[in-house]
């Protein structure tokens, strides 16, 4: 701990913490402990941060740190207890003046009165010799305020000090404040990713019933003698192709959100990959017949596996899809290969190719290599 810190050492200091608040990334606890710890390294003894609350009339514990292990065990037990209203205490009077202060050469009960009364039991045990408040500012705006005090020497701190931490504090603030937004972002998605879970299992009801007519349509049709019959034929495929594309949609998308949140249900079976990829060829039938692609078959070994149908055939049909949209009409070619211990199955068309910079890209959910514009 330095008595007091020096203006080239304080660029340093500022600069590694700087660096430090970005390697750890956006965990709020995490940044937070960094501050702690690293104003208590330099200016110590005990550093404590408090965060402006929602409805911005309070301050809420965040966290703190001492470089005495009883007086942790102190704060442990009263801080996360002790919060702060706007103008109560010194703390809360940085929060609303938005001005940094310092306190220092003042005896135990005149320290009492500096403070609220949860610190009371602190300062029984522990006599704060000098104290500044400091507020975390985003521009001109108060998130927090970050308290630093002395207690186990006399020592007051200087201005220069305090005009350091003001310096550090900026920094803080922006740590702090990207940590949030990132929680803030983060708790979004959850929310949309549940909400579009419930979608989806709502929109198995009707497809379920669409699929149910379409199969009583057909048997109905298939006993008619009616000579409209291959007209009609022809549209129930047509219905039914769509719904079943429309629920493989709904199925992927389920199957996607349950796999982002680390509630992805495998059901192995043994899979025939030839006959697998077979019934994935055909339910593209259409998207090809669009095109004036071909699939040409090269190796086709007999291959059996312990695979999840499911998945599996969002693999095959997503490559087989992909091949079919950017292969300029061209013939698509399909292997498969026994491997002994591994399968191989190869999707190759002769389109437009990946740019080598997107093939980690086209990996990630709702990438793709060329603009949707372009297809």
């Amino acid at each position: 701990m330095n008595s007091s810190v020096k203006y080239p050492d304080q660029l340093k200091i500022i600069a590694d913490a700087a660096h430090a608040f970005a390697s750890v990334g956006f965990n709020l606890s995490s940044v937070l402990d960094e501050i702690t710890h690293r104003i208590v390294e330099t200016l110590g003894n005990g550093c404590t941060i408090r965060l402006v609350s929602e409805d911005e009339k309070s301050l809420e514990p965040a966290a703190f740190h001492h470089s005495n292990p009883d007086a942790i065990e102190v704060l442990r037990v009263i801080f996360h207890e002790s919060s702060h209203l706007f103008g109560e205490g010194l703390a809360g009077k940085v929060a609303q003046s938005g001005k940094s202060e310092m306190v220092q050469g003042l005896g135990q009960e005149d320290m009492k009165k500096t403070l609220n009364k949860e610190h009371w039991v602190f300062l029984d045990r522990f006599l704060i010799h000098s104290l500044m408040a400091v507020p975390l500012k985003l521009k001109d705006k108060v998130i927090g305020v970050i308290s630093v005090y002395r207690d186990d020497t006399p020592e007051s701190y200087t201005e220069e000090d305090v005009l350091f931490v003001q310096a550090f504090a900026g920094h803080a603030a922006q740590a702090i404040e990207n940590a949030r937004l990132h929680r803030i972002s983060q708790e979004a998605i959850r929310t949309r990713e549940e909400f579009l879970l419930m979608a989806t299992h709502e929109l198995n009801t009707p497809l379920t019933a669409l699929i149910l007519s379409i199969e009583t349509i057909t048997r109905l049709n298939e006993k008619s003698a009616d000579p409209q019959n291959e007209k009609f034929t022809k549209l129930i495929s047509i219905m039914d192709n769509q719904v079943t594309r429309l629920r493989k949609i709904v199925q992927t998308l389920v199957g996607f959100l349950k796999a982002k949140s680390g509630r992805i249900d495998l059901k192995i079976e043994s899979v025939e990959l030839n006959q697998l990829v077979t019934e994935v060829e055909s339910r593209l039938k259409m998207q090809l017949e669009s095109t004036t692609s071909k699939i040409i078959h090269g190796k086709t070994e007999p291959v059996t596996g312990l695979w999840d149908r499911f998945w599996l055939e969002q693999v095959v049909g997503n490559l087989l899809a992909n091949a079919i949209k950017y292969g300029n009409g061209k013939p698509i070619h399909i292997d498969i290969e026994n491997l002994r211990d591994q399968a191989r199955f190869t999707v190759r068309d002769e389109g437009i190719g990946i740019d080598p910079d997107k093939m980690d890209v086209i990996f990630e959910p709702f990438e793709r290599a060329v603009s949707v514009s372009n297809y």
